[in-house]
């Protein structure tokens, strides 16, 4: 379940399809490159249907139905590599009937059923954007936030931390909940250094070995010297 414009703020590669407009209509389905296949086999997916159960509605919602719905696939995306942050075969957008989420719950600050990506402007200090979050926070109407006994502010609560894009996978191991265990730069760093002593002794033995083969090439050519100067020894 993704915002929208999800595909405009992350941007996965489509193989077919408008990045600006496949998740606009809610009623859409863009799906990766094995699941369009393992639904449709070689045939072309944009424009098949996908029917899927509708999704618990409000109580607010006296007309909603509890029928399945169809979705129509409006894009294919490559494959999500198996190193990456997301975990991500079939994207559909929050403004559908099927999404399993509830609008309170949509709306609640509190929840932690999401992954917030968000594009800053250019030249935007990440540092200063998190400190003009603190008065958004502290104006949280969660039900949390309306007990009585607790008078404690939401900036006080909460906190907001950005981290680039590129540095989740390697730098998310203090989150709960990540879609994908995270990496390791310790990992990393320790393989890096097995490879670097890897290649130390492979260039000391070839010294070595370069140094012994030179020293039989300089007996023989002094043996061979001595032959030539005293024949009869």
């Amino acid at each position: 379940m993704v915002d929208p414009n999800f595909l405009q703020v992350v941007r996965l590669p489509l193989v077919s399809g408008d990045p600006a407009a496949a998740l606009a209509q809610p009623e859409s389905l863009v799906l990766s490159e094995d699941t369009a296949r393992k639904f449709f086999g070689t045939a072309n997916p944009l424009g098949q249907s996908v029917t899927v159960a509708r999704a618990k509605c409000d109580k607010s919602e006296d007309a909603c139905e509890s029928s399945p719905i169809e979705l129509k696939v409006t894009g294919v995306m490559r494959n999500v590599p198996t190193n990456s942050q997301l975990v991500a075969d079939v994207l559909m957008p929050n403004t559908s009937v099927a999404d399993r989420v509830s609008q309170e719950q949509k709306q609640d600050w509190t929840s932690p059923w999401y992954y917030s990506y968000v594009a800053l402007a250019p030249g935007a200090d990440p540092q200063a954007v998190i400190a003009k979050l603190a008065p958004l926070l502290d104006r949280i109407e969660s039900a949390a936030f309306r007990n009585p006994q607790l008078s404690i502010r939401g900036s006080r609560i909460y906190h907001v931390y950005l981290t680039p894009f590129a540095d989740v996978h390697l730098s998310s191991a203090r989150y709960p909940n990540n879609m994908t265990p995270a990496g390791s730069w310790f990992t990393i760093y320790g393989i890096a250094t097995v490879g670097l002593l890897i290649v130390l002794v492979a260039c000391v033995n070839f010294m070595n070995l370069a140094t012994a083969r030179a020293m039989l090439v300089a007996a023989a050519a002094a043996e061979e010297l001595f032959t030539t100067l005293f024949p009869d020894s």
